[in-house]
Order: C-alpha cells, then structure tokens, then sequence
C-alpha cells in the first residue's frame, strides 16, 4: 500500500497528481476540507470521480488539516491511500444515532474488515450514541476517524460521500483484508489536578450536577466565574478527566445549558468520577515520543490522524511536533475534529483534546522498525515564567472584578433604592431614587435614623428580626412598609448586607429596596378575582392557572350538583346560596388535604396533584367520599333532603387535564351515571380522528389557496371612525365555510403547518394594505418570533411593498411572554424599520406588568374578557381602569377589544381608552369597510 497526498491549488496541478499516480488493485481517497465554498468542494469531488470512477471517496470539513506532518490552515488536502490486497466498501447513513450504529455492526462489518473510518456531522448529532451503538455489537473492529469541524465557528460543518456533500449524519469507509495490519493509538497530555468529584446528575452530554451542587457553580469556584461568561472558549482547555475501559477520557465544554446545567462534546453517567484537568509543555513533548515509539511497535506504511481542534487552538506548536515524529515512521494524513473515534479492548469512545492515530500495513516487513532515540527538554524559567503571568493575570483579574463592580453599582444606583448606615442605624448615604420614593432631600436623610420611615403597621417582629440577623453579620432579606414625607405609607422588599473588615469586623450596612406598592396593589386585585366570594375556595381562573403551572400528571375531580336551578327557582336564590355554602361546607370536611375550587355556580373540583387515581388506593377513597357526600342530608328552609350530583374524574396531563375532567363529566350525565373515571389515552383515542381529519382540511386549504385574511376595523373613540385594522386568519373548507382559527390554529401548531400559515397571512395582508393609508396589524406569537424563516419573509415583504410604519406586531400574551432576549430583540429589530409594537390579550391568565415595562409597546390591547362585563361588574372596572392607568404612565395607547354596545363604549370613553374593537363597531370581513 502507499499514501500520496495533494494540497489542492488548482485543477490542473490535481490533473497532474493524479496522471502520476501508481497503478494499485484500490484506492481510498479522503477529502480534509477547511473550505465553506461548497461549489469548488463540489467541483473538485465531480472532477476526482470523473477522473478516478472506481475510487472511493470520503471525506469532511475541518478546523485544520494535516499533510506528510504538517499543519495546514483552511486548506483542502486530497489524500489518496492505495492498497494492493485491500477491498473498501463505503456508507452514508442520513441518521448518525444508536440504531445506526448498531445497523452498521451488524450488516455492513464483515469477518475480514479489519477497520472502519468514520466522519460523522458534529453540531446537530450525538455522535456518542451512535459509538455505543456500534460497540453493543462489534467490539473487535477499530473504528476511528471524528466530527466534522468548520474552524471554530460551530454553525455548519459537512460530510462528503463520493461526489456528494451532506449535512447531516454519518459517511463511513471499512477495509476488509485478510493480510492488512492495522493498529490506533491516542495521545493525551492533559493530566488530573485537583479533587476528585462524582457526577450526581446527567443526561446523555447534558451534566447537570457534582456533588450534588449545579455544574456552573463548580466552573464558577474552581475556574472563577468571569470563566463562565466566554463558554465554551474560556474553559475548553480544562476539560473534565475520567477513565473508562482502561481509557483516559477527556470531555470538552462546548456550551452552557438550562438551569447552571454544561452541555459537553460527550456523555456523562451519574456516578462517574471526574477530576479538573490541565496540559503541560513538557508531558506533550515526551508523550509525543512515547506515542511514536507505540506506533512503531507494528509494521506501517501509512498513518491517519484524526485530532482535537483545541490542540490547534491551544498548542498548535506542540502538536507540530507531535505530527512531525509521526511522519518520521511513515506519510501522514488526517484533519482536526470536533471529537475523536478510538477504539479500546471493550468499546468505542469518543474522545476531546487528543491525537488519535491509525497506523496500516499490507507488508508484514515494514521498513518503518528504525531505532528512535528519545528526546529530552528542559524546563529554563519555567517558575519564574509562571509567577510572572500570575501576578499579572491576578492583577488584570482584579483591574476587570473593580470595572464591573463600580457598573454593578451604577446599575444599582438606577434600579433600586439604596442606603448605607453606620453601626448605630444612622443613615450615612442614600441614593436618587431614595430620595424619589421617600420625598425627603439627601440632605434631610444624612445623620437621620431609619426611624424616622417606620410604619405603625409593620409589626414591631420584623425589626427585632432584621436588626438580630446584620448585627450577627448575616445577610437579611425581608418586605415591609414604610411611611413617605407626607405620612403615606409604601412597600418596600429589601436585602440588608453587613459590610466586614479584614478583620471580620461589621463596620457600616448596606440595604438594597424595590418599591412593591404597585405590585402588592396589583396582587390584591388579582387574588380577588381567583376566589369565590361564597364559598371561600378558589375559582376556575385560579384552577386553570395552578393547572398551567404544574408538571407531570394529576388527578381532577369535577362535581355538578344535579338539578340546582330547580332549587333556585323553587326556594329563592338566597336559599340557593345557602345550600352551595353547606355542600362546600361538608365537601370540604370530607376532603382536608387537598384544594377544592368552586368553578361556577353549581359546580366544585378537587386537584390531586402527582397522583393517579388507579394506585395507592385513591379511586376507592372517592368513589367512598361521593357515597357519604350523597348519604348526608341538607336542610334547605327547614325542609330536610339530599342532594344529588354528578362527578368527573380524570387522569392526565397538565394542559388537558380540565377537558378530560369535563370529558368525563359529561359522559356521566349522558350514561345517567353518578360517578366516571377517564384517563388522557382514553381521550386520545377517541379523538385521533378528528385530529386528522382537521389537519388534513388544513393542508388541503393551503394547497387550493383557502387561507385567507378577514379584516376587523378599530375606530377611534373620539371620532366613531374606523383608523386600523386587525388582520384576522381564517379558512373556507370544500363546502365554502369561514373556518374560525378556534377550530384549526392549535391543529396546525401540531401538524408543524403554524409557522406556513402565518407567512401566507403576512403576504396577503401586507400586499392588501400596501396600497392605502390605513394602519394595520398582525398578530405574532412567541412561535413566529422564534422563527428566523419567518422573521426574513416578513422584513422581506415590507422591504419590498414600503408600508413598514403603518405595520403593527400585535404580540399574543395570552400565550405567555417567554425568552425575553429574544422577543426584545425582534422588537428591536422591527422597530427600527418603523413597524409599532401591541401587546394583545392582556388581562388574560399569564398577565404581568413587568411585561409592559420591559417590552416597550406603543399599544395595549386589553383582553374581550374584562371588557364585555365592564358595565356590570364592579371588580372589571377596577381592573381596566388600573391597567389603563398603568399603560398611559408608560405613554402605551390602549384598545378595548370584544366592544359590543353602547354601554361599554361610554364606559371606554370615560376612561380616556383611545380606541375600541368589537362587533359594536365592525365585524370581520374579507373585504375593508372605507
């Protein structure tokens, strides 16, 4: 066999090489790219395979590649390795998992392969998987090779088989011979340092816990935590150490997860003992000799080399070095990877920060046998080099910790009300927004007590408390009231830290305020609107909300008394009220130990959160509770008698639990029973059908152009007249009947057709309005923010039609406003083109009032829910008129939608609401009303 590698410069050098080559019975040709342009890769695999038809081809992108012992950059090396008694077989498998792998043992390996090259995508696949896949069936056979790489940008690497290019799954060339001599090896310098400490929790290359304590906090007191800010580039090169199989296993950061959780270039198992681990100079330097002296061990003609990108990061002189002793026995090839393939006695790994090697042989006599003597090094200055680079790093360290904590300051100073006392509480500093909240001037404060804001109504414990804690030099964190200039009392939550000396001395305090009055206002209000006045219990809002809120699976009980208009209309609705007071009365002492909400007028839910009622016993404890519920006699105007009622209990998940529950209390109701039990599979089977055939009205209507926009107007309270629109999605199916987004838009979400129905209402709504005046809206969800396709179709088209300032995104915040960054990104991103900013359905469940400040709209649109009983209920205008109040301070203009008569208009219109949307004014249609 023989290995000739080219550099590629051009086509016509490439011509010759290959005119030059020898005849040989195969030939493997491995392509190392550190090229992103595709159409010359392309180019140059069509020309290699129209030249050379019978060669096999595979290849990679790379952060590096590496020639006859060199180091190359952004290169492409062709290396073409050709054997006499060799046959090679190659693969590409569009899935790189563990049934991939196992398929790959199973069919593709045969008695005589002796080797399998790998190259497999990095950034979207779990390369691990697929090597455990692998060795679960094959432990004998050397697979080796990497991840493709693309010079550390992490966006896009590839994989080339034959005159191919892919960008996803794995490529794979296996050598079958009886006579060829194969033998791998890996290098790694990095050494253990530091405790040992064992993985408590992790999920595949997700490491959550050591030592019970969140993996971020472990980078953050070992490496420091400005470490965690430049992840993974800041703390690649002190990888995590364990052993497997005998195996010197080194796993790479390359991200940070959720909740302090580290995502790694490998996998974790809980239990695995770990170590911190540093490199050092001189270990790689004799460790290259040694590996060269392993390699030399066998007969070689040819070795391939397949190393981590971070020892070309990090100790690209070093790993020179290292390839050049390589050369020394035998021509060399291979690429730096995102993750190395080595085989041991047991199983396939993949490694990080290493030099694996392949070395091949078709002669039993290798002239690669030489004598090699080994080098020795020495360490000048290496101490003083050390100390040197620690005082100054030490230094450099603190200069960075002074710059952000004199930001950290000014960020505090501009966000929360701050203050400084001495030992005896007399007040030796206050910020800005001190003297704001408390109405007192600096010079007022300085020298004063914090006496002089105590309020009456805090309770004199809090002080005891809060004072007993700083003065033991611990940290206190606490809310209470505190009275203004005028005598006016504000809420304040705080943290109170005492300041030590060297000597462990308190020498002055800190507190840090935030005002909580708005909020503590805003909770009240809320919570008057998730409690059932009559009964006490909570009401359906404060259900459904806790339901949204909760994991796993629970179980829900629903109780309708039968026939309970009969009692109000017979005795009164006072006495009504009576009988609802005592059946929540007894129901209440027959179930203690879990909440029971009042839903609506006749009807009661018990939640029993993480159970199931098929185990421990539960079905029967309600089935039991029901029958005594159904024995015991209420008195309704002297007049002794039991109630009757009808129950649903369910078992299911989160989001779907309340329907299932209803579900099942209205099949006791049609079947005359008192009591059903239903489970989500039951629901599910039921409606599959209905799902599908949902979904399939969908996709029929986005292929005959059936989505179309309706068009609702929204007038301006002043005028009566119609100034926007809301472009509202509908669908006609087969028989031409406007579809309701109600019936289709959750349908479309899980059929993955949601983000194609957004994008044919963007088009046709913006090429509608790009020829009038008239603003216009269109609503966004947290899904359409999140896609970047989207988002591009949408600056597209308003780049194209020019009509971007009359444009309004109309953010649903019924559906929760999640990833901040994101969703201020995009308004930032919209509005610097002129679009405007609404925030729809607010007031609904997920409402917060830190959205509003952080989002920045120009327009509040407040939620059908609380508008269309304004003029009835007393706590709906409440509401509105704080959410109204609220928007004008943050010079937002507010629309009242689900307007439907006059009533409810001059309610709007006292508040000073702008504008109003609602069937009062108009109703959606497909056409404008001018």
């Amino acid at each position: 066999m023989k290995l000739l590698n080219h550099t590629y410069v051009d086509i016509d050098s490439l011509e010759k090489f290959i005119c030059n080559l020898c005849p040989y019975k195969t030939m493997l040709i491995q392509v190392f790219s550190g090229t992103s342009e595709l159409v010359l890769i392309q180019s140059i695999l069509d020309f290699l395979k129209n030249k050379l038809p019978d060669s096999k081809i595979i290849g990679s992108s790379t952060t590096g590649e590496i020639s006859n012992g060199k180091i190359l950059d952004k290169s492409i090396v062709l290396s073409f390795c050709l054997f006499d008694d060799t046959n090679i077989e190659i693969h590409y498998f569009q899935n790189c998992n563990y049934l991939s792998g196992v398929k790959i043992a199973e069919e593709i390996i045969h008695d005589d392969t002796k080797v399998a090259i790998a190259f497999a995508e990095s950034l979207k696949t779990d390369t691990e998987s697929f090597l455990n896949g692998f060795s679960s069936l094959n432990k004998d056979v050397i697979l080796c090779g990497g991840n493709a790489g693309d010079n550390y940008k992490f966006q896009q690497v590839y994989i080339i088989y034959e005159n191919t290019i892919y960008f996803k799954g794995v490529v794979l060339a296996t050598l079958n011979s009886k006579t060829l001599i194969a033998s791998n090896n890996y290098i790694l310098e990095w050494f253990p340092i530091g405790k040992e400490m064992t993985v408590t929790k992790a999920e595949n290359n997700i490491l959550y816990e050591i030592d019970g304590v969140k993996t971020i906090d472990i980078y953050s007191k070992y490496l420091g935590e400005s470490t965690i800010k430049e992840i993974p580039s800041s703390a690649i090169e002190y990888p995590f150490i364990k052993v497997e199989d005998g195996v010197e296993v080194a796993r790479a950061v390359v991200g940070l997860g959720e909740n302090g959780s580290m995502i790694y270039a490998g996998h974790f198992q809980v239990g695995d003992k770990i170590k911190f681990a540093i490199g050092n100079i001189n270990n790689i330097k004799n460790k290259a000799i040694n590996l060269q002296n392993k390699i030399k061990q066998h007969p070689v003609e040819a070795t391939f080399i397949y190393s981590c990108s971070v020892r070309k990061l990090f100790m690209q002189e070093h790993a020179q070095y290292e390839f050049e002793k390589i050369e020394d026995i035998a021509p060399t090839c291979g690429f730096f990877t995102y993750g190395e393939f080595f085989h041991s006695k047991e199983q396939q790994h993949l490694l990080n920060i290493t030099t694996t090697t392949l070395s091949l042989s078709e002669n039993n006599f290798s002239e690669s046998n030489k004598t090699i003597y080994k080098d020795t090094f020495e360490d000048n200055n290496h101490t003083l080099q050390a100390l040197i680079h620690l005082v100054n790093t030490t230094q450099n360290e603190l200069d960075e910790n002074m710059n952000f904590l004199n930001q950290y300051k000014m960020l505090l100073d501009e966000n929360s009300i701050v203050s400084k006392t001495d030992l005896n509480g007399i007040i030796t500093y206050v910020n800005d927004a001190f003297c704001t909240t408390s109405g007192y001037s600096r010079e007022e404060l300085i020298g004063k007590s914090h006496n002089i804001f105590k309020s009456p109504n805090t309770d004199e414990t809090i002080y005891k408390n809060m004072w007993e804690t700083i003065c033991n030099k611990k940290i206190w964190k606490g809310s209470f009231g505190n009275l203004n200039k005028e005598g006016k009392e504000y809420f304040v939550q705080g943290v109170i830290i005492p300041i030590l000396n060297e000597k462990n001395e308190i020498v002055e305090f800190i507190a840090s305020r935030t005002d909580i009055t708005k909020l503590l206002e805003q909770k009240r209000i809320i919570k008057e609107q998730t409690i059932d006045e009559l009964t006490g219990f909570e009401n359906r809002i404060s259900l459904l909300s806790k339901l949204k809120n909760l994991k796993n699976k629970h179980t829900l009980m629903l109780i309708n008394i039968d026939n309970f208009s009969d009692i109000n209309n017979f005795f009164g609705y006072e006495s009504g009220d009576n009988v609802l007071k005592l059946f929540a009365k007894k129901l209440q002492n027959k179930i203690t130990n879990y909440p029971i909400f009042r839903i609506s007028g006749d009807e009661f839910a018990v939640l029993y959160e993480n159970q199931d009622f098929k185990e421990n016993s539960l079905k029967e404890k309600i089935t039991s509770i029901i029958n005594r519920l159904e024995n015991s006699q209420i008195s309704i105007n002297g007049l002794d008698t039991t109630i009757s009622f009808t129950c649903g209990i369910a078992y299911g998940s989160n989001d779907i639990l309340y329907k299932l529950s209803s579900i099942a209390l209205k099949n006791s109701k049609n079947t005359n029973k008192n009591i059903t039990f239903y489970e989500e599979e039951d629901f599910q089977t039921t409606d599959i059908k209905k799902n599908i055939e949902t979904i399939t009205k969908i996709q029929d209507a986005i292929a005959n152009d059936r989505i179309i926009p309706y068009y609702q107007g929204i007038v301006d309270n002043k005028t009566k007249k119609i100034v926007k629109y809301e472009s509202l999605i509908r669908m006609i199916d087969k028989d031409n009947n406007v579809i309701s987004p109600y019936f289709f838009l959750e349908h479309s979400k899980k059929a993955k057709l949601y983000n194609t129905l957004t994008r044919i209402l963007m088009k046709k709504t913006i090429e509608n309005f790009a020829n009038n005046s008239f603003e216009f809206s269109i609503n966004f969800t947290l899904q359409d923010i999140l896609s970047k396709e989207t988002k591009r179709i949408l600056f597209n088209l308003l780049e194209e039609h020019k009509c971007a300032n009359r444009l309004v995104i109309e953010i649903v915040e019924s559906e929760g406003i999640d990833n901040f960054e994101e969703v201020i990104s995009f308004i930032q991103d919209i509005k610097s083109i002129g679009c405007k900013i609404a925030i729809d359905d607010f007031g609904t469940g997920y409402s917060n009032f830190e959205y509003l400040i952080k989002l920045k709209a120009d327009y509040l649109k407040i939620d059908g829910s609380l508008i269309k009983t304004l003029h009835s209920d007393e706590n709906m205008y409440t509401i509105v008129s704080t959410i109204v109040n609220f928007a004008k301070s943050l010079n937002m203009r507010v629309i009242a939608e689900f307007v439907e008569n006059k009533e409810i208009f001059e309610i709007l219109k006292e508040l000073d609401v702008e504008y109003s949307q609602g069937y009062y004014f108009s109703v959606p249609d497909k056409e404008l009303i001018f």
